[in-house]
């Protein structure tokens, strides 16, 4: 990565990779968790991240956290989610938190 690279990911590279890959192998079944557990207001939160991580040569650190920090609260707060989806929602929340948790706010 060049210096202007570096200084726009705030150190947080490593993490970034990680949320590319999170999403990549895990897209579809965190889209529709969160669908499941917010709405359409959680698949919005969702596709914003997806977009910042597949289309910005530098994704913003920053935002990336605010994204993912977003949708740990929606995971968090999940009510009446079908008793086949809770296994899936713990799973997504668990790695969800990881990831919100290695990015600034």
């Amino acid at each position: 990565m060049n210096d202007m690279t570096t200084r726009r990911f705030d150190g947080c590279a490593p993490a970034v990779r990680d949320a590319q890959a999170f999403l990549h192998r895990n897209a579809d079944s965190l889209s529709g968790i969160l669908l499941l557990a917010g709405g359409e207001y959680a698949r919005d939160v969702f596709r914003e991240t997806q977009r910042i991580l597949d289309e910005e040569f530098a994704p913003d650190a920053g935002q990336l956290g605010r994204l993912f920090k977003a949708m740990k609260v929606i995971l968090m707060e999940a009510a009446h989610m079908p008793s086949d989806q809770i296994a899936a929602l713990r799973w997504h929340g668990a790695r969800v938190s990881d990831l919100a948790g290695r990015f600034p706010s």
